[in-house]
């Protein structure tokens, strides 16, 4: 499990806004890019930290006899012996314009497939053309390759004073849909094992958060409540296809899973300073 750290400055309360995606499925006709990139300007606006975790890309290929189907292509794709290096071609051109507010990027099932049976690290050959272009246009920023699980944790520097970290634990998820709890139990299971602050998961393209708060002692000997958020990311992945071939139909479809909301999700961190120790405070969109 790998843990990244990342510093931000900032003034004493101030907050700091983040943006959580998960499951874009670049590459499939199905992939609403139209949202992705409302979502990466609302991050631009909101100058908020950008953090994908997983599904990136979609990369079913002929190779897969059980699921591909040519229909499922965008049609850039369609008719190319070379799948893999041009959906990671249209990605970066994507990202490109936002380049300097990614701090993580990590695998989810597909890319993991992806690994298993091409021997290919599709996250990581994305992530380093992304990083070649931030050192082309001479920024020191590096976006960081996340594992499938692992932390990401946020050190708030503020001048003059100590910095304060916020814990994130992310994971791209695991098992089916999840209909009827929307994946609730899982976020509860990872409070078994796992401490964090907040928790960013997808994979089943719902989309929930979850507040709730953590008991601890201080080192000056008193109790604290801590928030702690469990936050699903969503997808963009539309479930039903609309203006195609009648026989082109998507995963979730063939399922009559129910249609999902598109999107990411938004969220703001700071702290505020206490007698005690600082406050921790989180807000979600989603």
């Amino acid at each position: 499990m790998q843990l990244h750290r990342v510093t931000l400055k900032c003034e004493s309360s101030e907050w700091k806004w983040f943006c959580a995606m998960s499951d874009i499925h670049f590459g499939s006709v199905f992939c609403d890019k139209l949202q992705v990139k409302k979502d990466l300007e609302e991050a631009r606006k909101r100058n908020a930290r950008i953090n994908i975790i997983g599904d990136v890309f979609d990369l079913l290929l002929p190779q897969d006899h059980k699921r591909f189907k040519p229909s499922m292509l965008i049609p850039e794709l369609q008719g190319r012996e070379d799948i893999i290096d041009e959906i990671i071609s249209l990605a970066v051109e994507i990202f490109k314009p936002y380049v300097d507010l990614i701090d993580l990027i990590s695998p989810g099932n597909h890319e993991e497939s992806i690994l298993k049976y091409h021997s290919t690290d599709v996250i990581g050959s994305l992530i380093r053309r992304l990083n070649q272009y931030l050192k082309e246009i001479n920024s020191e920023h590096r976006i960081k390759h996340g594992g499938y699980i692992g932390y990401l944790q946020y050190v708030f520097s503020r001048q003059g004073e100590g910095g304060r970290s916020v814990n994130i634990l992310y994971f791209h998820g695991k098992g089916g849909e999840s209909p009827v709890t929307k994946g609730m139990i899982d976020s509860q299971r990872m409070k078994t094992n796992f401490i964090y602050d907040i928790h960013l998961f997808g994979h089943k393209h719902n989309k929930f958060a979850d507040a709730t708060m953590n008991v601890m002692p201080t080192g000056k000997g008193a109790i604290d409540f801590r928030p702690c958020r469990n936050i699903q990311c969503g997808t963009y992945q539309k479930t039903y296809g609309v203006e195609r071939n009648v026989s082109s139909v998507s995963f979730g479809e063939q399922r009559a899973f129910a249609p999902k909301d598109m999107g990411c999700a938004f969220f703001k961190v700071r702290f505020l300073r206490g007698k005690i120790s600082d406050k921790l405070e989180i807000r979600v969109e989603i």
